[in-house]
């Protein structure tokens, strides 16, 4: 590739990375100020959500912030500092990883719920499904605790001190490659695995509900169906976008970044995996009834305010 239209590209894919965690960081804020508010906050599935935004949030400051600093700036902080290497590295695939096993468990609940009417009532006024989410960011955190101490390693070359964060398959004493494979694992195959089954499951029986219609009401048939249609599409989402990124890091990575059109490659795989994680907000804007009308409820409310100040501040000078 042309280092012209190389770096016309890495500079546009680095100024889509650096939207992605601004825009991300604020819509993802807004999302859980929403499903932490009181009449979203009794349901499950936006417990959840409100969660997943915050983990989602966590999962954008890492490659992102790399890809934006590298092509801007030419400064790849894991190549100058150890710890930051360890660091990024552990919250990047934690976060990243939990958020996938959060949107496993938000399918597993509706499944639950569409299958058993009573299943939410015992955890609706509680925190057990805080405690559940505090459970798993902990066992995630204990798989992911040799990233700290053992990836990145320093190689001296003609008398030269050089950090290298990730490991070669050649040269994998750092255990980076073990940590890959259980990250495409945690991240990817299984919660793959465990959406299509469980959507699939979910599928058959909201199908099958709606024949019968026992014991439901038709609203009480639409909003399960609305619930079930964001989860999923979400669902949906997040396989198509980040299915390539995971394949592309575990198998082609250290092929792929020795060349310009490799590194491209990986960029654009790295944007349409965090694409899911920032723009979540359009997918619960236009598919959940719920959450579009709190969105727009607070655009309103804050349109009447901004409308009364500006009132207020007119007849007072009007008044003098």
């Amino acid at each position: 590739m042309d280092s012209l239209l190389y770096e016309i590209l890495s500079k546009i894919l680095g100024a889509y990375s650096l939207m992605l965690i601004i825009i991300g960081t604020i819509s993802n804020f807004i999302i859980f100020y929403i499903c932490s508010k009181k009449p979203l906050r009794n349901i499950s599935t936006f417990k959840f959500l409100s969660i997943l935004a915050l983990s989602d949030t966590l999962c954008l400051y890492g490659w992102n912030l790399t890809h934006f600093t590298v092509s801007y700036l030419n400064i790849d902080y894991n190549l100058i500092y150890l710890a930051i290497c360890r660091i990024e590295l552990f919250i990047q695939q934690t976060s990243l990883q939990y958020s996938a096993w959060i949107l496993v468990s938000i399918a597993l609940d509706r499944l639950l719920s569409t299958l058993n009417n009573n299943w939410s009532k015992f955890y609706t006024n509680g925190k057990q499904i805080y405690f559940y989410l505090l459970c798993v960011i902990f066992i995630l955190c204990g798989i992911n605790s040799p990233i700290l101490i053992k990836i990145g390693y320093y190689s001296f070359e003609n008398g030269t001190q050089i950090l290298k964060c990730l490991a070669t398959y050649e040269n994998d004493y750092t255990l980076y490659n073990i940590m890959a494979e259980i990250h495409l694992y945690l991240f990817s195959i299984v919660p793959f695995t465990c959406l299509i089954i469980i959507n699939s499951i979910l599928i058959y029986t909201a199908v099958i509900s709606k024949k019968r219609k026992i014991g439901l009401t038709n609203e009480a048939i639409r909003k399960k169906y609305n619930m079930t249609k964001t989860i999923l599409i979400l669902t949906i989402q997040f396989i198509i976008l980040t299915l390539p990124s995971s394949i592309i890091s575990r198998f082609f990575y250290v092929t792929l970044i020795k060349t310009r059109v490799g590194t491209i490659v990986i960029f654009v795989c790295d944007n349409f995996s965090f694409s899911f994680n920032s723009l979540n907000i359009l997918t619960l804007y236009l598919s959940n009834k719920k959450f579009n009308e709190e969105l727009r409820f607070i655009f309103k409310r804050k349109k009447r305010q901004e409308s009364t100040s500006i009132f207020k501040t007119r007849s007072s000078s009007i008044n003098k």
